[in-house]
């Protein structure tokens, strides 16, 4: 899914204030980096300070080079962070995606990629019209707007029972115990498969979705991606072909269905497509939920005004994709042709990140957008993209934080952090945002010990 990913001493905890006027050190780019050259590296990436918050390092770099060629992983990249520039670049049919036309192999491009070179391509995210087309337009006939809305009986069920829990808690882990299982349960629930046979999803998942390149080598990246895919795709195999001999009311079996005139999804588009809706939907809507619930929790007059004016979270949801969303950096791009971006000519087959975590944050297009305001009346972020790869699962996305974040502010309205801020750590990852644990009181600090602390060792639930 498109969208598809991380605390700077210059801000305050909560990210509040601008970098503007900061050295260069002071937002988390090392001395030694030359950013104000065109060739510029920035290993700082998987620094814990760049992780914690790395919007005031965006912010210096939207500044002093909105377009810039940086190193990633030793390949040139061209690093796009204004919101005008990142819209273009999302929407112009000269940045391509088909990773045939790429300048390097799939692993020097993007080592994330490396273990998914079988079924890159065989999906809506790295595909170009018109084969995206035909891929969207059979996906979309399953994942259809109504078929989301009948699901939201099943989300108010699951956010229900998971709450029960926190009646009898004093501290739990909001990630681990909460938007995690929702994640799961939802997008397993929409593509069939059995609650028994769920067990292992996160242990797949996880390896397929994270790019820390600072910890292993691309190597090692690389093997574990292979053993989890091949444990997750021959399971999705083996159910694509029970559910065709037998289909089901899902969305697979909508999936194995669906038609193009005489044409049907592949085998390996079917595998590669329920890749894509079980990993990309479930990990960002995990991410979104957390990420949005520390920020209500850090700016408690929002939350306040939310639990007053009900009707404002569907806006509210919109503000905290654009301020806190679960996507930094959408997948890589290359130039068909030549093409002028912000000032800067970049050449044919040119690699290009755009980052939307920077673009909507950008002042040129969003007033005052360092503050989170659930009122904002204007509110066009890049959260889940723009363009033939908007997110085809973005109101499945909506509809879930809409429930969950609307349950859990009515009813806790004491609900406070249980460990200070700069004690929370965010997974490694320069492309997707989401914290590991967010350990809440649902009671408020000052309530007597209702019940054991339940803190981590859910994320596997």
């Amino acid at each position: 899914m498109e969208g598809g990913s991380r605390a700077i001493d210059a801000l305050s905890a909560d990210g509040e204030h601008s970098a503007a006027g900061t050295a260069k050190g002071a937002v988390g780019l090392p001395e030694e980096v030359p950013v104000s050259e065109s060739d510029s590296a920035l290993p700082g990436f998987y620094s814990r300070e760049f992780v914690s918050n790395p919007y005031a390092a965006y912010d210096y770099l939207r500044r002093t080079g909105p377009v810039r060629r940086i190193h990633r992983a030793g390949v040139p990249v061209w690093l796009v962070t204004s919101y005008d520039e990142v819209r273009l670049v999302l929407t112009d049919q000269r940045f391509v995606k088909e990773p045939a036309r790429w300048p390097v192999p799939i692993e020097e491009a993007d080592p994330g990629l490396g273990g998914l070179r079988h079924f890159v391509g065989k999906h809506l995210l790295y595909a170009d019209p018109p084969h995206h087309t035909r891929l969207r337009r059979l996906v979309s006939k399953a994942f259809t707007p109504r078929r989301v809305t009948e699901f939201e009986p099943m989300i108010r069920t699951v956010v229900d029972e998971l709450l029960k829990q926190f009646d009898e808690r004093d501290e739990i882990d909001l990630v681990g115990w909460f938007a995690v299982p929702i994640g799961t349960t939802v997008i397993c629930e929409m593509l069939g498969i059995p609650a028994a046979e769920r067990k292992d999803f996160r242990r797949w998942s996880l390896p397929l979705v994270s790019d820390d390149e600072s910890a292993r080598s691309s190597a090692e990246l690389a093997a574990g991606r292979r053993v989890a895919l091949a444990q997750l795709s021959d399971y999705l195999g083996a159910l694509i072909r029970q559910k065709r001999a037998r289909p089901t009311p899902d969305l697979l079996s909508a999936l194995i269905e669906a038609r193009d005139g005489d044409g049907r999804l592949s085998e390996t588009e079917l595998v590669a497509m329920a890749l894509l809706l079980l990993i990309a939907g479930h990990e960002t809507t995990v991410n979104l939920i957390g990420n949005a619930m520390l920020a209500l929790l850090t700016h408690p007059d929002q939350a306040e005004l939310l639990r007053g004016r009900p009707d404002l979270i569907p806006g509210a949801i919109e503000e905290l994709v654009r301020y806190e969303g679960s996507v930094m950096i959408c997948s890589l791009r290359v130039t068909g042709e030549p093409v002028e971006l912000g000032g800067v000519r970049i050449p044919e087959g040119e690699l290009v990140m755009a980052v939307v975590a920077a673009a909507d944050r950008d002042p040129a297009r969003f007033a005052d957008p360092q503050r989170l305001d659930v009122t904002r009346p204007s509110n066009p972020h890049l959260g889940f993209g723009a363009g033939v790869h908007y997110c085809v699962g973005a109101p499945l996305a909506r509809l879930q934080s809409r429930i969950a974040i609307g349950e859990l502010l009515r009813r806790y309205p004491r609900m406070e952090l249980a460990v200070p801020r700069h004690e929370l750590s965010w997974h490694p990852s320069i492309s997707l945002r989401g914290l590991h644990t967010l350990p809440v009181a649902p009671h408020g600090l000052g309530r007597a010990a209702a019940g054991p602390a339940v803190v981590g060792g859910a994320r596997g639930r």
